[in-house]
């Protein structure tokens, strides 16, 4: 999985400080089946089912969380 644009508040799962304007590997994000993104939030699916999220978690958009940052990836469980 690659991901570009702005890099504050964990939007790209991971703790850049810099904006990203060309394509990166996002680092443990492996065996992904299918993903959701929004402007602040992103949740993923690997092969096994599992779901995580990371991103912006100020209003609990991300679903584990009402921090303003969530960097690390939260496993939510099995689909």
């Amino acid at each position: 999985v690659h991901g570009l644009g702005r890099s504050d508040d964990g939007r790209l799962g991971n703790d850049l400080a810099n904006d990203i304007i060309i394509p990166k590997q996002i680092n443990n994000l492996t065996n992904i089946f299918d993903i959701a993104a929004g402007g602040s939030v992103s949740f993923v699916i690997n092969q096994n089912a599992q779901i995580y999220s990371f991103g912006m978690g100020d209003t609990c958009q991300i679903g584990h969380s009402n921090e303003d940052i969530f960097i690390i990836l939260s496993r939510h469980g099995n689909l």
